[in-house]
Formats: structure tokens, sequence, C-alpha cells
């Protein structure tokens, strides 16, 4: 009697991500074999799941509102920008939270009123902060004096007034660059220049944002803790003075994580794949919520109208709500062999560079992972390396690996460099509908003149 052979395990749970494996071994999402859209769309290619976008919206939704209560969520654009993604997005009541002059220009394209609109970042143009001050945006976070200047020379010059959230920098998470720090006066600074200039600046919340992929949930309590400790001995959290508590973004999720130099340079040395997070290793947002909910009970209890709290989730909706899919292009049998795709770190791949991420060979799905490979790019330039050493089934030409959580910066960082950029396809029931064409060789030259025409002047942004 023959024995049935047993089916190696997958390097991760695939409903993590709403995925399975069909009758072919192939890999599939929300019931689309992903080789037959590689086949149909050619590679790269991006595929969205709506399904797995509209619960990761209603999930985020759910948990920080019921440990928050009054607590409204913003979508960080920087994320994953494809319009297409972000109506889906606005129509679940989520806004938009957006960090540049064109990200503000499109939230306004979409349709969105002012009251759902935040603009962050470390520097606003003054054309920018003229469209943000004119559309009565929710809050314009304010990162430095400058950028406050800035403000109120805008307010005064067209005649409005702004919402002013006051970025604040923590001695946890990202404390080099961004925000007014509290320990040195610059923060109190701030504050005495608003109020100097409150005909035009409304001080309406404080804005906090810590990192991306954080997974020490202690690093959310003690940040908040610092920054309200601070506007309580400001008298600026007296009861109804600050009507919104920004506390960003940086929620992990369970399946992507930083890696470090060290880890980096030992796969380099030893061929060692990197491990993938271990389950339960970082925190959820039940946690993230929950010890959020803790800080502000210590200072909000009591008052008659308390804050409303803002989150801005990025990756937390659109991370495992996409996958990349890349095409195996050529192999060298070198040790470890070589895997040259059609997409690599100098256009497509960028966060692989830092990020653990799943690949899964899509069309071997049944097959064992025996073999290490090198994935590289197909520029002309060492650098382009997607991993140094990942492990996969034995590899032939023309397979489709799957690189997961895709939904998170991938498109954001993809550049122009040699090769167009891919499109992005969205899986909905009974159909995949294209959300952005692959970029043309005539759409990379639009740009670009050969002849000696006059120069015109310059838009600034």
């Amino acid at each position: 009697m023959m024995r049935r052979r047993q089916q190696p395990p997958l390097t991760a749970d695939l409903g993590l991500w709403g995925c399975a494996v069909n009758d072919a071994g192939h890999l599939e999402l929300d019931g689309y074999d992903l080789v037959e859209v590689a086949r149909d769309h050619g590679t790269p290619t991006h595929v969205a799941s709506k399904r797995r976008l509209l619960d990761n919206c209603e999930r985020v939704s759910s948990v920080f509102g019921a440990a928050l209560h009054d607590c409204e969520v913003f979508y960080s654009y920087k994320t994953n920008c494809v319009p297409g993604l972000l109506r889906l997005i606005h129509d679940q009541g989520i806004g938009a939270e957006v960090i540049s002059p064109y990200e503000l220009w499109l939230a306004i394209e979409l349709g969105l009123p002012g009251r759902r609109i935040i603009y962050n970042g470390p520097h606003k143009s003054k054309e920018s902060l003229g469209l943000a001050i004119g559309n009565d945006l929710k809050l314009i976070n304010a990162d430095s004096m400058s950028d406050l200047m800035a403000i109120a020379e805008v307010c005064r010059t067209i005649g409005r007034s702004a919402n002013i959230g006051l970025r604040l920098c923590p001695r946890r998470g990202w404390n080099a660059q961004f925000g007014f720090q509290m320990h040195n006066g610059e923060a109190a600074a701030g504050l005495r220049f608003i109020a100097e200039n409150e005909a035009v600046l409304k001080l309406k919340g404080i804005h906090l944002h810590l990192g991306s992929q954080i997974g020490d949930r202690s690093v959310f309590g003690h940040a908040l803790d610092e920054a309200l400790a601070f506007m309580s001995e400001t008298g600026a959290m007296a009861d109804g003075r600050i009507e919104y508590l920004d506390l960003g973004g940086g929620y992990p999720v369970p399946t992507v994580r930083d890696v470090g130099g060290l880890e980096r340079r030992i796969c380099r040395l030893l061929g060692r794949p990197w491990a993938p997070p271990r389950p339960g290793s970082l925190p959820n947002l039940s946690d993230v919520a929950a010890i959020m909910a803790a800080t502000l009970r210590r200072y909000t209890d009591g008052m008659a109208r308390p804050p409303t709290v803002i989150v801005e989730p990025g990756r937390a909706i659109t991370s495992g709500a996409q996958i990349l899919l890349l095409a195996v292009r050529a192999l060298k049998p070198r040790a470890p062999p070589i895997a040259i795709l059609d997409g690599g770190k100098m256009n497509i791949t960028v966060p692989t560079s830092f990020e653990f991420h799943h690949v899964l060979a899509a069309n071997r799905m049944r097959e064992p992972s025996l073999r290490n490979y090198r994935l590289v790019g197909r520029t002309c330039t060492p650098s382009d390396l997607v991993y140094d050493a990942v492990r996969l089934p034995e590899l032939s030409e023309g397979d489709v690996l799957a690189v997961m959580d895709a939904g998170a910066y991938f498109t954001s960082f993809s550049s122009d460099f040699a090769y167009p950029r891919p499109p992005v396809l969205l899986a909905d029931a009974g159909s995949v509908t294209v959300l952005r064409d692959r970029e043309s060789f005539v759409g990379i030259a639009a740009r670009d003149r050969v002849d000696s025409s006059p120069a015109r002047p310059a838009v600034v942004a």
C-alpha cells in the first residue's frame, strides 16, 4: 500500500491574510487563484482584497471605539496612497491624515470635507496651508515654531483662523526630529505663541506620533503620560480647553517585524533566513487601546467634556489586505542559488530591506520549502536585493512569488527606476478590477523635454 505523502506545514496561517490553497495547489485570495491573476494581468502586480480591507476598517474602528469611547479614526495616506483604496476606506467613516500638499489636494479631490482631514508633517508650504485653512481642516498639527509662524502668517493673509494641534515630542518613540520637545522649553514656547496669536491660531488639540510598527505597548502609555502631564502642568488640559488628543499611528501587525542591522549582517554572512514574528510577540490593537485608555483615565476622569481621541492607523488597515505578485525570470545555480525576479528593492520592494515579510511560492503551495534562495531584482546594481536568504520550494523560471503584507509602504516607496511601476488590482466578489494601471514607457517620459522650450515657472509644493 502506498503511503500518502505528508504535506509540509505552511510558514504562517494563511487565514491571517484571508488566503487559502486551492485544489491546484495555488495561493488563493478571496476565491481568486493568484497564479491565474498573474497570468492574466502580468507581473509585477499588486492585488488588494476588498473584503479584507473593509474587515480591517471595521476591526480598527471597533477596537479603539470600544476602549476609548469617543474616538475617531483617520487613515494615514502615506501608507498606501492609492485613490481607489482610499475611497473605500473613507466610505467606512474613516478620515484622512495627510503629510504633503499632494495628499491634502487628493483628500479634497476625493470629496472629504475639512472636518475629516488632518494635516501633519514637519514642513507645510504656504500654498498648501492656504488650501488647508481655506477648507477649515479639523487639525493642522504644527511641528515647529517655524510651522506655527507660517500658519499664522497665512491666516492673516487670507483672513481666516486655523485649528491647531501641537505636536509634542516625548522621550519614548521617535524623538529626534519631530515635534516640540517638552523638557527644554520648546513646547512651552509654542503654547505661548499660540496664546499670543489666538485671533488666528485656535489651539484644538495635541498630537503624538511615536514610530512605525511599535513592538512595545508600554511606549504608548509612557509617551501619552508624559504629554498629558506636561499639558496639565501648563493648564492646557483644563476641562474643555483641548478638544482632541491625536495619538497618531505606529500600531503593529502580527505578520511583519522590523529587522535590525545585526540580524541583517548575520543573514548576509551565514545565509540564515530572517525569522518570522513569534506569535504573540507584538502587541495587538486591543493591548494598545487598553493601555491608552488606562493612561487617559488618570487625566480625564471627572471632566465634563473630555477630549475626543483620534488615532491615525495606516499599516493596521492596509498592510495585510494587499499582496505583491512577482515572477521568477532567471535562476543562477550559485550557493545559495539566485532567483532573479521582475521587481526588486530599487523600484518595488523597498520595505523588504528592513522588514520581514513572508514570501510564498504561489504556484507551489503544497511543495516543501527545502532550499534557501537569494532573491534579487533585475536592475544592474548589487543593492537590488529582495532577500539575502529565504526558504522556498525548488523554483523554476516562471514561478509566481507572493510577497505578503504589501499594503504598507510598498506603493508609496515604489519608483520608476529603470522599469514602470506595477498596477494595483482589487479582488471583490465576482470580479478583479484595476485601481491603478500599469505605468507605461510614455507615462514615465511624459514630464521630460528634449527640445529647447522656454522654462515655465514651477509650482512650488
